[in-house]
């Protein structure tokens, strides 16, 4: 896997200049010099997330000592690059797969942390810059609650990385698209460890009502109340489904006698539906989350 950064070095050269004042000028500065230089990978986040010059320079203007913060995580990339590639690594040796898959590390605008495209891994640095000098408090409550630090860029590499290697039918329902969010969490805890966060914590004590309240809105094409809320969840964390999809995956996992078969199937569902009954979970905690 290469490990592409020349898109964040170059955006740390232009905003040595940046005219961050000026709206209008700091999206032609970053549509030209930022945007339409960049490597394939950044030309796809663009397209799929980014959007234009004028929103990217709207998010680091409502936020501009929190961007300045990041060049210091960027700098300290390298030091995590071994453990991207032994985490991907890890999962090729389960799964008996090695394919081609480059890793695209990008500065976008607060909306993704990562996605998948044709290229490749797309990845958001401008998600992983918390730290203890890190200004949050320019944020808002959903950001302060999602942006990560550094040293879990492996698990968020991961976790796309999962989303490459999936090969299931479209997700069309609320259930599918949180099984497929809930394999990626699921294999990178299977071989990272289990991580805390917002939605795992409060899944994990909300559960059996959590799935009553999933179940009957599951069948349906509507995830706004489980998946993708970003800051419009305002009574609990944002991005329940995934917690749903990873227990859904860690039941099936505990019913299954070998490991490496059964993060195949994972990762390659046919019918979503069948997958959860096979799954036998039913609300509660299942024995693979201690594993």
């Amino acid at each position: 896997m290469d490990l592409i950064h020349e898109d964040v070095d170059r955006f740390w050269e232009i905003w040595q200049t940046l005219p961050i004042s000026d709206l209008d000028a700091c999206a032609k500065v970053l549509e030209e010099e930022y945007l339409n230089k960049g490597t394939a990978g950044l030309r796809d986040f663009w397209r799929l997330r980014i959007e234009s010059g004028r929103q990217l320079a709207d998010t680091i203007r409502a936020f501009p000592r929190y961007y300045a913060s990041l060049q210091a995580t960027c700098v300290n990339l390298s030091t995590q690059e071994d453990s991207i590639r032994d985490a991907c690594s890890r999962l090729n040796d389960l799964v008996g797969q090695s394919p081609r898959t480059d890793s695209y590390f990008l500065i976008g605008c607060m909306n993704s942390a990562g996605t998948v495209s044709e290229s490749g891994l797309l990845i958001g640095l401008d998600m992983m810059g918390r730290s203890e000098s890190a200004p949050l408090d320019e944020l808002g409550d959903w950001h302060r609650s999602v942006v990560r630090p550094l040293d879990e860029l492996p698990r968020l590499v991961l976790h796309e990385y999962v989303h490459a290697l999936q090969e299931t039918s479209t997700p069309k329902t609320l259930l599918a698209n949180s099984i497929l969010e809930g394999t990626a969490d699921f294999v990178v805890s299977l071989l990272l460890g289990r991580h805390e966060t917002p939605h795992h914590q409060y899944g994990r004590i909300h559960e059996a009502d959590l799935w009553v309240e999933f179940k009957d809105e599951m069948g349906g094409s509507d995830i706004d109340n489980w998946l993708c809320q970003g800051d419009s969840a305002t009574d609990r964390p944002a991005d329940l489904g995934y917690f749903l999809g990873h227990q859904i995956c860690a039941a099936y996992y505990a019913r299954q006698s070998d490991p490496q078969t059964a993060v195949r199937q994972m990762l390659c569902i046919e019918s979503f539906e069948d997958f959860a009954s096979d799954s036998g979970y039913d609300g509660e905690a299942p024995v693979a989350n201690s594993k």
